[in-house]
């Protein structure tokens, strides 16, 4: 999912560099750009680098792994980070408590998305959701709308529809009972 939206937003003009820990898929998206097909086909040129090859201060970072890692990456990317930099967590479940006793309620915002990948290879992953269901609504742990908020979602808004809400706990729970009712059938 992570390459799925550094793919668009990179199409979109947006400059964005794509972390992980595979050197392979690193290597691919380097030299090959970032493939995506399935219910959406392109490819787009992209920079990717391994968490220690990582520079500088990020202004945004979207988090889209899997919460096991984030005791692992979180030392990674604190870094990364000053008191302007946002880190967005795409994750299932309900990450954001534990992301911002690490980096700080006023640094730290949640994202709930209806659009899901899936990568087949290094540098090529497959949109597995149609275009128009992909959604991403976005909020803060204390549901103040701020700037700084819609700076994001404007972000966000060039991969697909996004919402600023002030009710991120209700867009989690909701997500997390939609998802109960067939991951578990899916799995």
């Amino acid at each position: 999912m992570g390459t799925l939206l550094g793919a668009c937003l990179n199409r979109a003009g947006v400059e964005t560099e794509l972390v992980d820990v595979n050197p392979a898929h690193i290597e691919a998206l380097n030299r090959n750009g970032a493939s995506v097909t399935g219910k959406v086909n392109f490819r787009v040129p992209v920079r990717a680098v391994t968490p220690d090859e990582m520079e500088g201060i990020y202004d945004v970072i979207f988090l889209l792994i899997k919460q096991t890692y984030n005791e692992t990456s979180f030392p990674q990317i604190l870094p990364h980070m000053d008191e302007k930099s946002m880190i967005v967590t795409l994750q299932n479940g309900l990450p954001e408590p534990a992301v911002a006793k690490v980096f700080g309620e006023s640094r730290t915002m949640g994202c709930a998305v209806t659009w899901a990948a899936t990568m087949i290879r290094p540098g090529e992953t497959i949109a597995t959701s149609d275009y128009e269901f992909w959604n991403s609504n976005l909020g803060r742990l204390d549901g103040k709308i701020t700037e700084r908020g819609q700076e994001i979602r404007e972000i966000l808004a060039k991969m697909c529809r996004t919402e600023l809400s002030s009710n991120l706990a209700g867009i989690r729970w909701s997500k997390l009972i939609i998802n109960s009712s067939f991951s578990g059938m899916s799995a």
